[in-house]
């Protein structure tokens, strides 16, 4: 496999080998890569750059087969005995130890085709490099959850589409697909709109017992209607927040009230993470910048992955 090297000085790009690439897309991938670090190193006080000029003016970046995950849609039966399956974006990583099922925010639905392997969505972009062995620790499996329709939103109020029957039990087959394919512990993640989901997922009588088979919940930004009831988890769950979340419905203090709720029963490990890195985009709050962690990829897969992997049965 050729290696493609990124060199950076502290103020940004110097040079760019490029050599082997397949393709315009990956060359683009890794200057994008590069310009995101730039960004965050303008970011950073003067006392750290100071470090990292003393310490990190050439940063080497290998981009080989972390970079580029095995994908593939697969559609995945919705356990209620209709025609329409759930699409899922399977990215999967050669030395995996779990695998993440991420239930999207939003109106939860991403429109994926058989040949959309790669979104050039941030937020999954980002996701997507947990399965990176690169660096010479275990990957992550990532699986995106498509809902074939729109899910009501309700800036207003409660998403109560995200609480319907047909919603839980596709959340439950994805589950339980891959389960038995990847052979690995489920973890499920839910971001903003997904946390809601999510929670709901853990109250909904699932025929099928695909809750009893989450190895460990990862609620992230979550929307402040998002509660969990007075029945005790006996899972690993980690609160996953921007102390800069800008999203008038995903509050932060709601978020640290469920941890709060969550910690007194929990009969397994419950966590709460600030993210503080990255930084704002001209858009809706709601919908990039902090709340969708842009610049903040690389401080958000480290807390995923060390709460993941030190919390695999």
């Amino acid at each position: 496999m050729t290696r493609r090297v990124i060199f950076l000085d502290i103020d940004g790009v110097l040079a760019l080998e490029a050599q082997g690439f397949a393709g315009r897309g990956k060359e683009i991938g890794a200057v994008a890569y590069a310009r995101s670090w730039r960004r965050d190193l303008s970011s950073t006080s003067d006392w750290k750059r100071g470090l990292l000029g003393r310490t990190a003016c050439l940063l080497l970046l290998l981009f080989g087969a972390g970079t580029s995950a095995s994908a593939e849609v697969i559609p995945v039966g919705n356990g209620t005995g209709g025609d329409v399956p759930t699409q899922t974006l399977y990215w999967e990583s050669s030395d995996a130890k779990a695998t993440l099922v991420l239930i999207p925010g939003g109106a939860g639905y991403l429109g994926l085709k058989p040949t959309q392997k790669d979104p050039r969505n941030n937020f999954y972009q980002a996701l997507k490099k947990l399965t990176d062995t690169t660096t010479g620790n275990p990957g992550i499996n990532v699986v995106l959850f498509d809902s074939p329709s729109r899910l009501d939103s309700n800036p207003r109020g409660y998403p109560s589409s995200r609480a319907t029957a047909d919603h839980l039990s596709r959340i439950s087959s994805v589950i339980r697909f891959y389960k038995q394919k990847t052979g690995k512990p489920v973890w499920l993640m839910g971001h903003s709109n997904g946390a809601v989901s999510i929670t709901e997922f853990l109250r909904y009588n699932d025929p099928e017992r695909a809750p009893s088979q989450i190895s460990g919940l990862i609620v992230s930004g979550a929307r402040k209607v998002a509660y969990f009831d007075e029945r005790p988890v006996d899972l690993p769950v980690l609160f996953l927040h921007h102390e800069k979340d800008g999203c008038s419905n995903a509050d932060p203090r709601a978020s640290v009230k469920n941890f709060e709720q969550v910690k007194e029963t929990n009969k397994s490990v419950t966590e709460f993470r600030f993210l503080k890195s990255g930084e704002p985009e001209n858009s809706s709050p709601c919908e990039s910048g902090y709340h969708m962690y842009y610049g903040a990829d690389i401080e958000m897969n480290e807390v995923l992955r060390n709460f993941i992997l030190s919390n695999v049965p």
